[in-house]
């Protein structure tokens, strides 16, 4: 797991089926560390009890560590897009629109 190979953070099968009693979702992000900007996504499935869960994970490509993990019951477009809004600063996610006129 992501989360076990860089803060040492283990979330097991049996953990995430107890939470899924008492939520719908579990969030949790990386708010003190400095970000590079440069971020990669990443999604994982599991069957739980015959239900499917998503664990989605963002993490700083650069720096090579998380920034940001949500476990959910759906991976709508709208579930992402949230899970972005919520885990990447603003400054971060702003685009240069320079950067992509064309040029002649």
């Amino acid at each position: 797991m992501i989360l076990m190979n860089y803060i040492s953070l283990n979330i097991s099968y049996e953990s995430i089926r107890k939470y899924i009693f008492f939520g719908d979702s579990l969030y949790w992000c990386d708010e003190e560390s400095e970000l590079s900007g440069y971020f990669g996504y990443d999604a994982q499935w599991i069957r739980i009890e015959g239900k499917w869960w998503y664990r989605l994970d963002i993490f700083d490509t650069i720096r090579n560590m998380p920034v940001a993990c949500h476990i959910s019951n759906n991976e709508s477009n709208k579930t992402v897009k949230n899970f972005i809004k919520k885990s990447i600063p603003l400054k971060y996610r702003k685009s240069n629109s320079n950067r992509f006129k064309k040029r002649i």
